[in-house]
């Protein structure tokens, strides 16, 4: 199965510190992230980029839109 767009877990983690997420915990490779209005998900930290199915799942589970982050 291809991989996403090279994109990384702390790659993501940090996009979504910038809009508004803060990180709750961290469990070995797992970052959780919730943000003002309750929305969370948890990233995988791996040395490898996200798969593109996991990315996307990650951007419907928080209400955001993946094409603004690929841009």
């Amino acid at each position: 199965m291809p991989r996403g767009a090279d994109v990384t877990g702390e790659e993501l983690v940090q996009y979504f510190q910038k809009h508004g997420f803060s990180v709750v915990s961290q469990r070995w490779s797992h970052v959780t992230m919730r943000n003002a209005r309750g929305q969370w998900t948890t990233i995988p930290i791996h040395n490898k980029p996200l798969w593109k199915w996991l990315l996307a799942a990650i951007f419907r589970q928080v209400g955001m839109n993946k094409g603004d982050f690929l841009k």
